[in-house]
């Protein structure tokens, strides 16, 4: 058994603080017809009664309503022992409103009209809860939540549930700028620059080795001329001698 809604954050007005309660019995019929509030749940006849003016009540009907934004709650309608249908207006639309009808008491939820459709919430509390607090044990039973009827009245269950929160929207990444001119005109420099640098670079090779050939040309002819040198101071120490 869980709550249809989360009673952190629900303010009570003129009934006490039960969000602390045990939740022991489970709401399994609601019916809001013109004329009779039909209940039943899994605790029934089973909470000890209180003594309320001339008779006894054994549970307390809670109603929860959103306002502005905000979930409102209070203990609206007296349950006798074995009290399984409930006379009530024949307009359910106003079903609140007539039970509910002083702002002194009931603040913001005083002469509330839900519309149709709307969801509203119902929960029990073993005692009297209803502008007072008189129990004998202190259970509850669970939230539950409904689509509020026209006057025509609806039954329950299915029951309803509370829409999943809305989740955020994703953020689309900003535009990607296309680059400056000079921005892109710089690795066409850089790759201009190294393609003059290569060129320059074949170029001194080119030159070296022509300097090269043209050292070992000249290295080669001194060679033959000092060869050649030497062979004609060869030839006149040999007619000197004779």
């Amino acid at each position: 058994m869980s709550d249809a809604l989360d009673l952190a954050n629900v303010q009570f007005h003129s009934s006490p603080d039960v969000r602390s309660w045990p939740v022991t019995s489970e709401i399994t019929e609601l019916r809001l017809r013109p004329g009779t509030l039909h209940l039943r749940h899994t605790r029934e006849v089973e909470w000890p009664d209180v003594p309320y003016e001339t008779t006894t009540q054994e549970s307390t009907l809670w109603v929860f309503v959103q306002i502005d934004g905000r979930w409102h709650a209070t203990g609206a309608e007296r349950i006798r022992p074995n009290q399984f249908d409930k006379p009530e207006p024949d307009r359910v639309s106003q079903w609140i409103k007539e039970w509910l009808y002083n702002p002194q008491i009931w603040g913001p939820m005083a002469n509330y009209v839900p519309a149709p459709g709307e969801l509203v919430g119902f929960m029990l509390t073993a005692g009297i809860q209803r502008v007072g607090d008189a129990s004998i044990v202190k259970e509850r039973s669970n939230v539950v939540l409904v689509q509020y009827p026209d006057d025509r009245g609806a039954d329950y269950p299915p029951f309803a549930s509370l829409p999943p929160p809305r989740q955020p929207e994703p953020v689309a990444p900003p535009p990607s700028e296309p680059p400056s001119p000079v921005a892109a005109a710089a690795p066409a420099a850089g790759a201009a620059a190294r393609t003059s640098d290569t060129a320059n670079a074949g170029a001194v090779f080119v030159v070296l080795a022509k300097l090269e050939s043209i050292h070992d040309a000249i290295v080669k002819q001194a060679d033959q001329q000092h060869k050649d040198a030497e062979a004609l101071l060869d030839l006149l120490k040999h007619f000197v001698g004779r």
